[in-house]
């Protein structure tokens, strides 16, 4: 699903081109054109974070538009600011994408489990 298809379900779930619009205090039809793809780029990490926090978008909804928009939400950035002194994370950032899908479950279940451990 492209970011345009994502983003005109989440806004029909909201209301009007114009009045979901006034609420990101855009143009509608800046709005339009993101809707249907028609820009030849998606939009800022900062209007995709409006998006979310406007739109009440759920979990799944926002991972899906940050990732067709090909930009970082805020907890991601912040991972990525951190790996400047932290080395490891860096290593960790570019050793991901060689994993399977199946490794990399493997690995998120791990870290998960760390981190549950870590919190008790």
């Amino acid at each position: 699903m492209s970011f345009g298809e994502v983003l005109k379900i989440i806004r029909k779930r909201n209301g009007s081109l114009r009045a979901v619009a006034e609420r990101l205090e855009t143009d509608f039809a800046y709005l339009s054109r993101l809707e249907n793809d028609k820009l030849g780029f998606t939009p800022s990490a900062d209007f995709v974070n409006r998006i979310v926090e406007r739109l009440d978008c759920t979990d799944a909804e926002k991972e899906s538009l940050f990732s067709e928009a090909r930009r970082f939400d805020r907890e991601t950035e912040g991972a990525i600011d951190e790996s400047h002194s932290r080395p490891q994370l860096r290593t960790l950032f570019r050793s991901a994408p060689r994993l399977s899908e199946e490794e990399l479950q493997r690995l998120n279940k791990k870290i998960n489990d760390l981190l549950e451990k870590s919190e008790s």
